[in-house]
């Protein structure tokens, strides 16, 4: 998410890489949610018997959610991703219980978290700098329209005078 925080191709690339490998270690677990993201969510996760398939169905949509976001390019992804993270930290602390070896993925998830919060804040930072930067074009564009303006009728002035001036002569 740093890399998307800052507009980078890689992230593309990074997050292809993560879904595969968070694809390995759902299925070992049973997590299906975190691998589907297609129609029917709840009844197909519930016919397969997902654990804690309120939180799994959770998970599909915020995933859903959070690539959609990600596809328009709105800096809201990061929120989308945030709170599929508090998802899947629940998901993966309930994991924990039951296997210790899943905590690093707890972690992890803790992890990306923050690097989402970090992501939401740069494009929003982003984004005031923009916007801030067409507020003072605006505001110079205002200035050179009255200078444009300004100038034109004093060209206009020197130019009935001139030719005021020529008639007389």
């Amino acid at each position: 998410m740093i890399f998307a925080a800052k507009g980078n191709v890689w992230a593309q690339i990074l997050m292809i890489i993560f879904c595969i490998l968070y694809g390995i270690i759902s299925w070992k677990f049973h997590y299906w949610g975190g691998m589907i993201v297609t129609f029917l969510f709840y009844e197909l996760l519930k016919y397969l018997n997902t654990p804690n398939l309120m939180f799994s169905t959770v998970s599909i949509v915020t995933s859903f959610l959070a690539a959609t976001l990600t596809m328009l390019r709105a800096s809201y992804y990061a929120l989308g991703y945030a709170s599929n993270d508090i998802v899947l930290i629940i998901l993966w602390v309930m994991a924990s219980i039951k296997d210790p070896s899943y905590f690093p993925v707890v972690v992890n998830f803790m992890i990306f978290f923050l690097n989402d919060m970090y992501g939401f804040i740069s494009w929003k930072k982003r984004e005031a700098k923009i916007e801030e930067k067409i507020e003072i074009g605006k505001k110079k564009n205002k200035k050179q329209i009255k200078q444009v303006e300004m100038s034109r009728k004093i060209h206009f002035h020197l130019f009935l005078c001139y030719r005021k001036f020529m008639r007389n002569i």
